[in-house]
């Protein structure tokens, strides 16, 4: 066993503090990543509960931060797209590029947004329905719908709002985002929000959408250049093999496998509480090897 036998998926907040650390710890370490450094982090607005930067920092910027510390720290993410991951005798990744095995893996690869629920949506509407506020960075004049009702609703909404006009669509009669939040969107002139309002239909219209809402007085219709659903998220482990979904709770109590970051917390998905995942997750791991003696001192 080597000391370049540890992997780690996904190069967030949480993946990149474990990635650096590694190799601050002298061990070799294979970060992959299938999109860009950053990981959700690019869809925040503001990320102001991060200390040492009282001013916040916009999430873009932060992103490109946590790049520059994978360069200083000589760690070149490997931007491959994993495939599946089983164990046996070691874990087996497969990405769309490789296949390779590792002893210790630790997987920080954050969460992915549930759909729009008891909503059909027809081939020609589905490109104009995204679900991470990133990818609509370039938009401008546009009207946005937003569908959700809790922080990221909101935060999303305030980003948008900057450049279009928005809509928030929150199928319950109460918000449910910080206070902080309220209070901006409700001072923010474009940025508009109505309650009791379920999404029923989607369909392209033109070069947007028209949707179908029932709303507190009634079915109404509104017609948008883009929808931005925002109704929660889930773990992203669906590149688990079946066989080690299953084995999950008993790998991570054995110290072979480490969940960080957003993939585990559940609601508590903050940029420092990921971060610091990561950097729990590769000091074990360095403990680890230094009681098997694969560390070097």
């Amino acid at each position: 066993m080597s000391r370049d036998e540890v992997a780690v998926i996904g190069a967030g907040p949480a993946g990149v503090s474990a990635a650096v650390q590694l190799r601050r710890s002298g061990i070799d370490v294979k970060l992959y990543e299938a999109d860009t450094v950053g990981g959700l982090v690019r869809n925040a607005n503001l990320v102001e509960n991060l200390v040492g930067f009282p001013e916040g920092i916009a999430g873009p910027e932060l992103a490109a931060r946590l790049a520059a510390h994978l360069v200083a720290a000589d760690v070149e993410p490997r931007y491959e797209r994993v495939l599946s991951v089983a164990h046996d005798d070691a874990f087996s990744i497969r990405t769309d590029r490789c296949e390779i095995q590792v002893r210790r893996l630790i997987i920080a690869t954050g969460t992915e947004p549930l759909p729009l629920p008891a909503v059909s949506l027809p081939e020609p509407a589905m490109e104009r329905v995204l679900y991470e506020v990133h990818t609509l960075a370039g938009l401008r004049g546009a009207r946005v719908a937003i569908v959700g009702g809790g922080d990221a609703a909101f935060d999303y909404g305030l980003q948008l709002a900057r450049r279009n006009d928005v809509l928030i669509l929150n199928r319950s009669a109460q918000q449910r985002c910080l206070p902080l939040l309220w209070a901006r969107a409700s001072t923010c002139p474009a940025l508009r929000y109505e309650g009791r309002a379920t999404v029923r239909s989607i369909v392209a219209r033109g070069d947007g959408v028209r949707i179908a809402y029932d709303g507190a007085h009634g079915r109404r219709e509104l017609d948008a250049d883009r929808v931005l659903v925002a109704v929660g998220r889930r773990p992203r482990l669906g590149f688990l093999d079946a066989a080690l979904r299953d084995r999950v709770d008993e790998l991570v109590g054995s110290g072979m496998l480490y969940l960080a970051g957003d993939v585990r917390n559940g609601s508590l998905r903050q940029v420092a509480i990921a971060a610091g995942d990561g950097l729990r997750a590769a000091m074990v791991v360095r403990r680890a090897l230094d009681e098997e003696g694969l560390c070097a001192s």
